[in-house]
């Protein structure tokens, strides 16, 4: 999507979140999906940031927005909801922002090669759960009760095997399927990856903000086999 400004407005810490009522209350609210939000199951779209991330935007500025999902019908429906707004001209609110959304496109990816880089531009998070302090070998100064947030000073393995197991949860659960792995200690997406930096995001709760961290990277994955390339793809959808 490519929206104009309407006027000079910043981009704040928390416009991730206020964009989250956008996409909502805008985008899916008069689809067949306007109650995807209450689902306590997996919601099997996301969307980036504003971009490019400039904190202050001038009248007239151009900026993009991207929303995926695997979910063809998804798309579908919020695509004819978009195409709807810009044809009536109708001023969106993100936040404290107004664009005008000018134009709209689809794009559809596809990994031919066996290897493929990936590099994050909205941050990561990565909660480990309490039971699984043991198995990650946390160190007893770190452990917090209930689940604690991956930081860099614990090994990345960690936070490498949580995508990875969240990769495979979600598309099994989306297909209705379940993977045998039989080699499940060998099958990784994700060969290589390099840190690129941690930073702290604020999540409103409430009438209050948690301070969470969440840093980025650059992941060099594996899709030599199908099983692998077929859930990349989805993993890219979504």
């Amino acid at each position: 999507m490519e929206l104009r400004a309407n006027n000079d407005q910043t981009i704040d810490h928390m416009i991730y979140h206020k964009l989250q009522g956008f996409v909502y209350g805008t985008l899916i609210s008069s689809t067949p999906f306007k109650n995807l939000h209450d689902s306590s199951s997996y919601k099997f779209f996301s969307y980036s940031n504003i971009f490019p991330p400039m904190p202050l935007v001038k009248s007239g500025d151009h900026r993009y927005l991207l929303l995926g999902s695997p979910n063809h019908e998804f798309i579908k429906s919020v695509s004819r909801t978009v195409k709807a707004i810009i044809e009536c001209g109708k001023t969106v609110n993100i936040g404290d922002q107004t664009y005008t959304l000018v134009s709209a496109r689809l794009i559809k990816h596809r990994i031919n090669s066996t290897k493929c880089v990936i590099q994050t531009s909205t941050p990561i998070m990565g909660r480990i759960p309490e039971k699984s302090y043991s198995q990650f070998q946390i160190p007893v100064q770190y452990r917090k009760a209930k689940f604690l947030y991956w930081r860099r000073y614990l090994p990345a393995d960690i936070l490498i095997k949580l995508i990875e197991d969240n990769m495979r949860r979600k598309y099994e659960s989306f297909y209705n399927i379940k993977i045998d792995y039989k080699i499940n200690d060998t099958f990784h997406m994700i060969e290589e990856f390099t840190f690129i930096k941690e930073v702290i995001v604020h999540l409103p709760i409430g009438y209050s903000t948690l301070k969470v961290p969440t840093s980025f990277w650059k992941f060099h994955c594996d899709t030599s086999g199908p099983e692998q390339r077929r859930i990349l793809h989805f993993i890219l959808d979504r």
